[in-house]
């Protein structure tokens, strides 16, 4: 049976840290995925594009869909805010997928992307418990 551990939490919470963590000490095969993935040029540079943001969300949902087909444990890092955002993930459980959330402490160390104050504050307050 396939793993999906999926993590959640606001910009700046160690989300990629985590999973980049379970990634390497993982015993078998497994993937790491973020919408942000999506962004990032050739060259791994970060190219924000809030056009482009509905698109990043569903390569990743598909990315995930077939490396769990292929039985490959994945890692999800995102930030999860609401709860629709994360029910495509969840409903992979379905499929004979084991599914675990972890959710990150409410704590930005500040955001990689450069992701403003005011906008972590905003997705704080929209934060949705599962």
């Amino acid at each position: 049976m396939a793993k999906l551990t999926l993590i959640r939490g606001i910009p700046g919470s160690g989300k990629s840290t985590l999973a980049k963590g379970l990634v390497a000490t993982a015993t078998g095969p497994i993937v790491h995925l973020e919408a942000d993935m999506y962004m990032l040029d050739e060259d791994g540079n970060y190219l924000f594009d809030p056009e482009f943001l509905e698109d990043a969300h569903y390569w990743c949902q598909y990315a995930c869909n077939a490396a769990l087909e292929a039985s490959i444990d994945v890692v999800v890092s995102n930030t999860f805010i609401q709860k629709w955002e994360i029910l495509p993930y969840l409903s992979m459980e379905s499929r004979n997928v084991q599914i675990k959330v972890i959710e990150m402490p409410m704590i930005s160390h500040g955001s990689i992307h450069d992701v403003p104050e005011n906008t972590i504050e905003h997705m704080k307050n929209k934060w949705e418990v599962l």
